[in-house]
């Protein structure tokens, strides 16, 4: 059952607010009378595996899966198989760049709305991806991003 994975146990007595999938599923109702929601998936695109690792774990431990592509190519099928609800995006990466997925991206017709979230260390990166959601620099100030990707997900 596709999705199940990303099941993750909202903990009311902690009060957490775990970010939650917004799709349909026919058992979505069940689910949410036992408590039960959608982790919101989040694809992050870094060829620098210790930015990327970082990342993953900033974002899983704020209750977000995650899954990780080292370049474009990789990323772009990923998201054919099974969109994000939002990516996080490195500029400067081998075979496919960061501005070249990008402009991909906004032309696939499935993919288009998908909110990308830019996180480069590359000086210029406002002029290299035109309109990203937002735009981080390396390293990233953790609560801003978390804050901006909570945003972006409502």
């Amino acid at each position: 059952m596709r999705g199940v994975s990303r099941e993750v146990e909202w903990i009311r007595s902690s009060g957490l607010d775990l970010p939650c999938r917004q799709w349909a599923r026919p058992n979505a109702i069940a689910f949410a009378k036992e408590g039960i929601y959608m982790a919101h998936k989040i694809l992050v695109v870094d060829d620098e595996p210790d930015v990327a690792k970082y990342l993953e774990t900033l974002l899983k431990t704020a209750g977000y899966e995650v899954v990780k592509a080292s370049n474009g190519d990789e990323a772009l099928k990923m998201i054919e198989q099974d969109p994000p609800d939002l990516i996080s995006l490195d500029i400067m990466m081998p075979k496919e760049t960061g501005v070249r997925f990008y402009r991909k991206i906004k032309k696939k017709e499935s993919a288009k709305d998908i909110p990308i979230v830019v996180v480069s260390g590359m000086a210029g990166r406002h002029l290299a991806v035109p309109e990203p959601h937002a735009i981080f620099e390396k390293p990233v100030d953790r609560d801003e991003y978390l804050k901006t990707i909570k945003s972006l997900l409502e």
